[in-house]
């Protein structure tokens, strides 16, 4: 089906959009997350955990950089293939700003859990 070059490129940036949106909403919900819980770490509100977390870098900027990258390539591809689907045209900006703002929250519950027990994890082998 043709559609014109305004159609077209209305519906690439409405689904490209979510590709800059995960990859920040990643890299702040992961930095976020470890440096909070590094401090809480060294003022010993928190214990470190022997349960071990996901293969991840024991360096903090390498492990958020796998968060970001991660979270691009997942759900930002996810997002992509989805929208790709659908014809995202037909929305509203209210509810695409609401999709997003459900997008936004999702990275960011999957994503903290995560670096915070990578964060625990990891500060139990330093002392080891």
């Amino acid at each position: 089906m043709l559609c014109c070059p305004v159609m077209c490129a209305r519906k690439a940036g409405a689904t490209l959009d979510f590709l800059p949106q995960s990859f920040f909403v990643g890299l702040f919900s992961a930095l976020r997350a470890s440096l909070l819980t590094l401090k809480r770490l060294r003022t010993g509100a928190v214990s470190p955990s022997n349960e071990p977390s996901l293969p991840l870098p024991k360096s903090l900027p390498a492990r958020i950089l796998c968060f970001t990258f991660g979270s691009l390539i997942i759900f930002g591809g996810g997002a992509v293939l989805i929208l790709a689907a659908v014809n995202p045209l037909n929305l509203t900006f209210a509810t695409a700003l609401i999709l997003k703002a459900f997008y936004g929250i999702l990275i960011t519950v999957a994503i903290t859990p995560v670096a915070i027990r990578a964060v625990l994890f990891n500060a139990s082998l330093a002392k080891v």
